[in-house]
């Protein structure tokens, strides 16, 4: 397999993964997109190993050191500020330990549960800020030390 086949068949799992978590969230099983992200990196580690072009040398590695502790560098200031966001928005609004008000026949019933969903977006949306950080880091770092470069004969 050519490393760009690779590269394309990691987006497409993860548009695979996506849905499955779609269906995930419908049926209220977590274990159903935690198996099946499992299930998707060993495929991927292995997969990998059939590519037939060099995916890692002296220079990718170098790249991907300066990416890495980019990425680390910008993205632990960032998560620190959402997580103290959160902070302050979970206790907020009541955690559901006051007394409901008295029943009204016309009145929705109250929602006095603490939404957790609400942690795990702003932790998925975390995540996907971090592979874009990475990503951009790697193409910054790719330039600067001249990976796409056509300089071998």
């Amino acid at each position: 397999m050519k490393r760009n086949t690779f590269y394309l068949l990691i987006g497409f799992t993860g548009l695979v993964l996506v849905g499955i978590l779609y269906l995930a969230i419908q049926l209220s099983l977590p274990i159903l997109i935690q198996g099946a992200f499992l299930v998707a990196v060993l495929v991927l580690y292995a997969v990998k190993r059939t590519v037939a072009e060099t995916v890692e040398d002296e220079r990718t590695n170098v790249i991907t050191q300066h990416a890495a502790v980019a990425t680390l560098s910008v993205f632990w200031v960032i998560f620190l500020l959402v997580s103290l966001g959160q902070v302050v928005f979970s206790f907020s609004t009541p955690l559901g330990f006051h007394l409901p008000p008295p029943p009204s026949p016309f009145a929705p019933p109250p929602d006095n549960a603490l939404h957790l969903g609400r942690f795990g977006l702003a932790q998925l949306g975390l995540l996907g800020l971090m592979i874009v950080l990475y990503g951009s880091f790697r193409i910054y770092y790719a330039r600067k030390f001249g990976d796409w470069e056509s300089d071998e004969e």
